[in-house]
């Protein structure tokens, strides 16, 4: 490697901690409120200052060099999780249940993780529910015909 990560600046250092921790530029975008290009941006700026070809490469390297802090760092996101996951936060209306994934992208979740079987339930409600809608529709049209005769 020609240069240390002293080098790197702030942004290229938390974008690639985010690549070590097997993200996306999608993901790691979502994470620090900037557009993918710029992560690209931030990677391809990194990955020439440390003289390295790949992503992969970097982030082993930032690993090697900084385990100590990805300990630390990995000890303490655990302990949030244990903080957190104690804590009982009052269930909003908007809030669905957890069971229930949206089949669309949001910020917790920018990857889509369904199976087919998922797809396909989705689907069918959509489906059902398009169709109750329609009948409901053509009821009340009904109705309005009827009081006008």
């Amino acid at each position: 490697m020609r240069a240390r990560s002293s080098n790197l600046s702030d942004r290229e250092l938390r974008c690639l901690v985010l690549v070590v921790e097997h993200l996306s530029s999608k993901e790691i975008a979502v994470r620090l409120g900037i557009s993918p290009h710029t992560v690209d941006q931030h990677v391809r700026r990194a990955l020439h200052r440390l003289g390295t070809p790949t992503r992969r490469e970097a982030a082993r390297w930032l690993r090697q060099t900084h385990e100590r802090n990805f300990t630390d760092w990995r000890e303490r996101k655990q302990l949030q999780k244990l903080e957190s996951s104690e804590r009982i936060e009052p269930a909003s209306a908007t809030q669905w249940p957890a069971r229930i994934r949206l089949p669309l992208s949001t910020a917790r979740h920018p990857r889509n993780t369904m199976g087919v079987g998922v797809r396909l339930m989705w689907i069918l409600a959509i489906a059902v529910t398009a169709m109750a809608s329609s009948l409901v529709y053509f009821a009340g049209l009904e109705g309005i015909t009827g009081l006008t005769r």
